[in-house]
């Protein structure tokens, strides 16, 4: 069955393992954070049931017949939106926006393992959605936000 927080989990510690520059990540919600820092959520709409024929079958390994599709956000902020000049910079190697040989983006993370160590059938990267201000907790920060679709059984 298609565990949401570990889909979460899972989510974050893949990038924590892969981005480079170093980036800490997490699945669940945090009041305060010590960017640079990802943070992964659920987006609406959240999940989607029985996306194929099978819908309310059970295999015999106890996994439904047909996958549920999540849908995640993840928030990553950079840095205070008022401390660092430089911190576009910053936030563009892990959108992919510059190309070296020392950058693993969050996408490329991902990439690696797109079962997130067969937790799911598959995790892509859909979309950069937004990239500037961001809001966490009622403070300020620069950064991004990714989306990702996932299909789980």
């Amino acid at each position: 069955m298609a565990d949401l927080l570990a889909i979460r989990k899972a989510i974050a510690a893949q990038v924590s393992a892969n981005a480079l520059p170093a980036l800490s990540a997490s699945g669940e919600y945090q009041g305060l954070v010590n960017p640079p820092m990802l943070l992964v959520f659920p987006r609406p709409p959240v999940s989607k049931f029985d996306v194929c024929l099978g819908g309310g079958v059970i295999e015999a390994d106890g996994n439904p017949m047909s996958p549920t599709e999540f849908q995640l956000k993840g928030a990553l902020v950079v840095a205070k939106s008022d401390i660092d000049a430089n911190v576009q910079d910053y936030l563009d190697q892990w959108l992919g926006s510059v190309r070296t040989t020392a950058t693993v983006t969050v996408s490329q993370a991902i990439e690696m393992d797109p079962t997130l160590g067969g937790l799911v059938e598959w995790c892509i990267t859909t979309i950069i959605s937004s990239y500037g201000p961001i809001e966490w907790s009622g403070v300020q920060y620069f950064g991004a936000s990714f989306e990702w679709g996932v299909s789980a059984r």
